[in-house]
């Protein structure tokens, strides 16, 4: 019988060890990932595959995060989500990012604001 995939979480600024998220929850595919009621950003992904019969197969995920609650203005933008207004010329279209002449935001009022 094959072992379960495993997600280990370590902080990343001190790689210690905070969690284990079982992969029947479903896999973290986002930015953001919460654990016993806090959001954690995930900042790396390290996979771990094993050889068996002449395939691999995954083992472990190591996610390194930090704590930190999403933005507040966190949209869905085709099929992702993305931070601030995404029909900004300068929006970077991430969950992690704003955008470069205002990473802090707001976007409302922004001097750098312009439609795409």
């Amino acid at each position: 019988m094959i072992a379960q995939p495993t997600v280990h979480l370590y902080r990343s600024d001190t790689a210690q060890w905070v969690g284990q998220i079982a992969l029947d929850q479903g896999f973290p595919t986002t930015s953001y990932v919460e654990w016993e009621g806090q959001t954690w950003a995930v900042l790396e992904r390290r996979h771990q595959y094993f050889l068996r019969g002449g395939t691999y197969q995954l083992n472990r995920v190591a996610l390194f995060v930090r704590p930190m609650d999403p933005p507040k203005d966190r949209v869905q933008f085709q099929n992702n989500w993305v931070i601030g207004d995404p029909t900004c010329r300068y929006n970077a279209h991430s969950e992690l990012l704003r955008c470069v002449p205002n990473p802090e935001g707001p976007c409302e009022g922004c001097r750098f604001f312009e439609l795409a």
